[in-house]
């Protein structure tokens, strides 16, 4: 496997995104989507080994995040959908003129926002892990009251007084711009969530993907639990979805969260499961274009 390489790619109303792939023996994409806040740093073991698979595997920074925040954070002029409707989008559209299967693997908001991206529908499989609704009334009875006020008061708040949401003291990722923040309280606010009324964005790129869809819900999952990550995955209309419940009991480990899914030591098993699903599906495309 040849070395990672770092460049930029260009979202449709020019913002650079700074962006690694990881070169492939096989042919074909696979596009990582972060989850909110996390540099795309933390998914380069994930990526190195299922680029030694067969497929390059390519990673990216959302606006605002990482290596793709070019101002202060207060001074970033961002929403959260421009994650999916123009950075996403772009990743994805950068892959597919690779040319061969173009696959996606979402943690986080990196499953959210891929409804979101017009390019989905270029997609032959997708894998989400821990993505969901984060909607306050989708949580266990005893985290509603802190997810209500996380909502409507405390992020709303700590965005006015400070000029950005300070994530990274919080133990939550990195710093948040306004306006990115404060989408993601709204979004927590509507039932229906980044397709509610509220957050603008339609329902139309959520049915334009039809592929096969993997979608893991953690049961330890504390910032996402199972109930949110079916409220989300029922928008994938027109997709094949195969919801997999994670039990970390049941895989013999202590606790799997929210980000346990990508570290190393679980390349032999939920790398491994994931990866096989997924290629097997990307086979199958290229068998059916042939």
């Amino acid at each position: 496997m040849s070395e990672p390489k770092r460049f930029s790619i260009a979202a449709a109303d020019g913002w650079p995104l700074a962006a690694t792939l990881f070169p492939g023996m096989g042919t074909g994409t696979v596009v990582v989507g972060s989850a909110s806040g996390v540099k795309r740093r933390f998914y380069e073991p994930f990526a190195a080994w299922l680029a030694s698979r067969g497929p390059s595997v390519l990673t990216f920074d959302y606006r605002g995040i990482g290596d793709s925040r070019h101002h202060h954070v207060k001074q970033v002029d961002a929403a959260m959908r421009h994650w999916g409707e123009l950075d996403l989008d772009a990743a994805l559209g950068w892959g597919r003129e690779r040319g061969g299967p173009l696959l996606y693997v979402g943690h986080s908001v990196g499953g959210q926002v891929f409804g979101l991206a017009e390019a989905n529908r270029h997609v032959a499989a997708a894998v989400t892990v821990g993505a969901g609704y984060g909607y306050w009334g989708n949580y266990r009875h005893w985290r509603k009251p802190a997810l209500f006020l996380a909502w409507h008061v405390a992020m709303p708040t700590l965005v006015k007084g400070l000029g950005y949401f300070p994530a990274r003291r919080l133990g939550m990722g990195e710093d948040l711009p306004p306006g990115i923040a404060l989408e993601w309280a709204r979004w927590g606010r509507d039932p229906n969530h980044l397709v509610g009324r509220a957050s603008g964005p339609s329902r139309e790129n959520f049915r334009g993907y039809r592929g096969p869809l993997l979608a893991y819900a953690v049961t330890d999952d504390g910032y996402v639990p199972p109930r949110a990550v079916a409220a989300l995955h029922a928008n994938f209309t027109a997709a094949r979805v195969d919801l997999r419940h994670l039990h970390p009991g049941r895989l013999g480990l202590p606790r799997l969260g929210h980000f346990g899914f990508f570290r190393e030591a679980h390349r032999d098993t939920l790398w491994r499961e994931a990866a096989d699903w997924l290629l097997a599906r990307a086979d199958g495309k290229a068998a059916v274009a042939a």
